[in-house]
């Protein structure tokens, strides 16, 4: 449920998405891993669920920082020449 929920809040709130989507996906993957062991315990569908929404919101924030890092360096290397 924790999984689901930061999951779900990755995606919500922006700005601490980089932070809740890899805990989402933590949490999901120790879940997922729980249920397997331990059938009679629920939730499966939504540690599957909170471990996609937080890969997909981590993912985002890579696919970012790395555009903003290259945007920086071709305006460094034309502000220098």
């Amino acid at each position: 449920m924790a999984s689901l929920v930061l999951g779900i809040l990755s995606i919500v709130i922006p700005f601490v998405s980089f932070v809740l989507g890899p805990l989402a996906a933590i949490f999901g993957g120790i879940s997922i891993s729980q249920t397997g062991r331990d059938p009679s315990i629920g939730g499966r569908g939504m540690a599957i669920a909170g471990l996609v929404l937080g890969l997909i919101a981590t993912a985002f924030w890579v696919i970012i920082f790395v555009i903003w890092m290259i945007w920086g360096l071709f305006f460094a290397v034309w502000s220098v020449s």
